[in-house]
């Protein structure tokens, strides 16, 4: 598949199923997720499963907030790099020298 295909063919899910997932599968997704690529290859990874009662909640609590106009948010913050490991500091170093390498005068530019 090329990229425009890939573009073409993306889409975002909207709308959910009813449908319970089995606890096991629930633990396929997550041990398949940890093999996704991550910003800066620092591989950190946060899951929270939540089921029953806790679910329902989480979904009354973000229902009411859209009918109240308070705007979504993460439940956590963006990962400074001097949160990360060692390895992923590692990497964000070589990837920004690299980046400005390959800016030259012009890398100045991208911090505005």
């Amino acid at each position: 598949m090329n990229f425009k295909e890939t573009v073409y063919n993306r889409h975002s899910t909207r709308d959910f199923s009813s449908k319970s997932v089995s606890t096991k599968d629930i633990h396929t997704i997550i041990d398949m997720a940890k093999m996704a690529p991550s910003w800066a290859n620092d591989q950190v990874l946060k899951v929270v499963v939540a089921t029953g009662k806790t679910l329902e909640k989480i979904k009354e609590r973000h229902y009411q907030a859209l009918l109240n106009g308070i705007p979504g948010q993460s439940e956590f913050p963006p990962l400074h790099r001097t949160g990360m490991g060692k390895q992923g500091q590692q990497n964000v170093t070589i990837w920004s020298n690299s980046l400005r390498t390959f800016l030259g005068k012009n890398a100045e530019q991208m911090a505005i």
